[in-house]
């Protein structure tokens, strides 16, 4: 497979809507409604470490050493 895809992100979730068939219905955080195949595997549950752009970096240097 093509591993994880969809609501990776920090605080991310997705919302199952229907199932259809051999189809599901999700809702992005986006708003956006996919159709995946239920034969699908998921985890359930939140991404976690959702304050993660809240963290001080502190000084200039630190921005530095990142690359951004």
């Amino acid at each position: 497979g093509k591993g994880a895809q969809l609501a990776r992100s920090a605080g991310a979730s997705v919302q199952l809507l229907a199932r259809e068939g051999s189809y599901a219905q999700l809702r992005l955080r986006s708003g956006e409604i996919r159709r995946v195949h239920v034969d699908c595997r998921a985890t359930i549950g939140e991404v976690g470490n959702e304050e993660h752009n809240l963290e001080s970096i502190g000084k200039a240097g630190r921005v530095r050493w990142r690359g951004i």
